[in-house]
């Protein structure tokens, strides 16, 4: 056996033992459970993560990689996308002191993916859990994912307007629809001022791969005051900054 095929191997052994490990382990464990010095452990796992078959998914924890999910099929790129996220909304939403939102948009709908409970003391978000679907049209998590839409796919979405008022402030003409999904496009941001429940605020930006693909969108939401809206700029830009973050490791 050549040192490459021996490379390779080891890879493929390490790349397996990551796949059923799911990012429980910390890395250094398994790296030693397989009999691989961690110093070639180390130059394997940037290979791998390089080449998108790796991310990384909590300190010293490693998971299948979005761009491998997309060529295998076996494991879902949406449990991946969530595992990569879950500490960077966790922290976020200790930081915030707000609600935390992944979601990703199935048949017209937004699934949330993964939340993260800030330490809000009246929290308006209280009524989302992970694995619900909720309508897009008026959630800011949902505008960003339906701005992404091609001109045909939104004009589908939009074609089966009007839609449900849920509060008095809920946009549902599909016309002024269409000019917030473009505001969307236009700013790369959404935001929900009390649509889709009466005393909630969100604000919602999109997370992308390497490629610069949608791949979901993240939101921060919290009990609506109007300290909170005068600060929304200062708010999105860290929350701009939680999306690049979570970005650089898909």
């Amino acid at each position: 056996m050549t040192r490459d095929e021996s490379s390779l191997e080891k890879g493929l052994i390490l790349l397996k033992a990551i796949a059923d490990d799911r990012g429980v382990t910390p890395f250094r464990d398994l790296a030693e459970r397989m009999g691989i010095p961690l110093s070639t452990a180390h130059r394997l796992l940037t290979a791998l993560r390089n080449y998108g078959f790796v991310s990384h998914v909590g300190t010293g924890q490693y998971d299948l990689g979005f761009d491998l999910a997309l060529l295998a099929g076996d494991r879902s790129k949406v449990s991946i996308l969530a595992a990569v996220a879950r500490p960077y909304l966790d922290s976020a939403a200790r930081q915030f002191r707000m609600t935390m939102h992944l979601g990703v948009l199935e048949e017209g709908m937004v699934t949330y993916v993964v939340k993260s409970d800030g330490e809000d003391s009246v929290n308006a978000a209280d009524f989302t859990r992970e694995g619900m679907q909720l309508e897009a049209y008026c959630s800011a998590v949902g505008r960003v994912l339906l701005a992404e839409l091609g001109p045909s796919e939104r004009d589908d979405y939009l074609s089966d307007g009007p839609f449900i008022q849920l509060t008095s402030r809920t946009v549902t003409d599909p016309d002024a629809l269409m000019k917030i999904l473009n505001k969307v496009s236009e700013k790369g941001y959404a935001e929900d001022d009390r649509e889709i429940a009466e005393n909630l605020w969100c604000l919602a930006v999109p997370v992308r791969s390497k490629g610069g693909n949608l791949v979901g969108a993240i939101s921060v939401s919290t009990s609506w005051s109007p300290e909170r809206a005068y600060a929304s700029q200062a708010i999105l830009n860290r929350l701009l900054g939680v999306a690049c973050r979570i970005a650089n490791r898909i």
